[in-house]
């Protein structure tokens, strides 16, 4: 997986490298209610994506992952350089 980055911090957001060690990951959040556990992290690259893992007892038992399309909305274009 690699480094992450703090929910709001500077992450590689695009596959336009920076040349800095900017994490390509960034935390998003996470819930919990009772003994579940869910986690979403950004994924930077070529496809901005969004994955999400759900844990129950220690345990992962589902994950999902969703590539946001291109365009106009997405992070990338929405956000500036310097807040990825």
């Amino acid at each position: 997986m690699g480094p992450i980055a703090e929910r709001g911090e500077a992450f590689q957001s695009t596959d336009a490298l920076s040349g800095d060690d900017t994490p390509r990951n960034r935390f998003f959040g996470a819930c919990v209610q009772g003994n579940r556990l869910v986690v979403a992290i950004e994924r930077g690259g070529i496809g901005y994506a969004l994955e999400v893992t759900e844990f129950v007892g220690g345990k992962k038992i589902r994950e999902w992952y969703h590539t946001l399309p291109s365009g106009p909305f997405t992070p990338a274009f929405a956000v500036p350089p310097s807040k990825r």
